[in-house]
């Protein structure tokens, strides 16, 4: 598996996200690295507050993802967002987190794992908070999950995830359920997948009141794929479409991102 760019380039973060969760199932491998770059759009005209919301926004993003595995059973993940909210521009907030293989079992014809991971997030610049055009809600944060995954030996896997995320004061704390399908193989890699946030408490938004925007509770649910192809052994690209079904101080979105990945084996580019 090792051998083969298992891309997981998605970032979680407040009023916008990649969909899928920050970690995947997949451990890099001792000395083997991968740096994504993308771009993403995002469009919508509903905005779910307190009531639903005639609005237009159009979101882009320019992202930074890095996996490196310490040890087999240790990595370290590193992402960075800066976000264009309809021209109101900014660094976002910028995550790292230790992803530890607890445990691994091996069949005739299926691999079982279970991966856990901890982090911390903080805005990367002061961006306004108090505005209809706000790129985030400059909350600190520190997320952890677990990641059950299951790999035939054909290539098909399934991978189940859950945890629980802290936010600073006045923005509330969230955990999400993530439910994916797909196929990894040397030449291809393409999955489906469900993501779901429910934050506990906060406030929704509500026109001609005062609430700080930093108090709303962001919940959703997002349905969405991901395809990447090898170019060469040292690089690939990628495509991602998403959809947010429902959702709580969010917009009914579709999204779009596309990019490529670099990959390293000992810091030099993978032969």
């Amino acid at each position: 598996m090792s051998k083969l760019v298992i891309l997981s380039f998605s970032i979680l973060f407040s009023f916008q996200s990649f969909g899928q969760g920050f970690l995947d199932g997949f451990m890099k491998g001792k000395e083997h690295t991968d740096i994504s770059l993308s771009y993403s759009y995002e469009n919508y005209n509903t905005y779910w507050g307190a009531e639903d919301i005639s609005i237009t926004r159009d979101i882009q993003s320019v992202s930074i993802y890095a996996a490196h595995g310490i040890t087999d059973w240790a990595d370290i993940v590193l992402a960075a967002p800066y976000v264009n909210n309809t021209g109101l521009a900014g660094l976002q907030d910028g995550t790292a987190m230790l992803r530890f293989k607890f445990l691994e079992f091996q069949t005739t014809e299926v691999k079982l794992s279970l991966l856990g991971g901890v982090g911390y997030s903080l805005p990367l610049s002061d961006y306004e908070t108090e505005s209809a055009f706000a790129i985030g809600q400059q909350a600190e944060a520190i997320p952890a999950r677990l990641i059950f995954s299951a790999m035939h030996n054909n290539g098909w896997f399934v991978q189940l995830q859950s945890g629980y995320t802290w936010r600073t004061d006045p923005t509330p704390p969230s955990f999400p359920v993530i439910a994916k399908l797909g196929f990894a193989s040397a030449s291809q890699y393409f999955d489906v997948w469900f993501h779901k946030q429910q934050a506990e408490g906060g406030f929704d938004y509500r026109d001609g009141f005062n609430q700080p925007f930093r108090s709303f509770g962001v919940s959703f649910s997002k349905v969405g794929a991901t395809y990447y192809r090898p170019l060469k052994p040292w690089i690939g690209g990628f495509f991602q479409a998403a959809y947010t079904l429902d959702g709580r101080n969010v917009g009914q979105a579709i999204r779009a991102s596309i990019g490529f990945t670099l990959k390293f084996e000992n810091f030099k580019l993978a032969k």
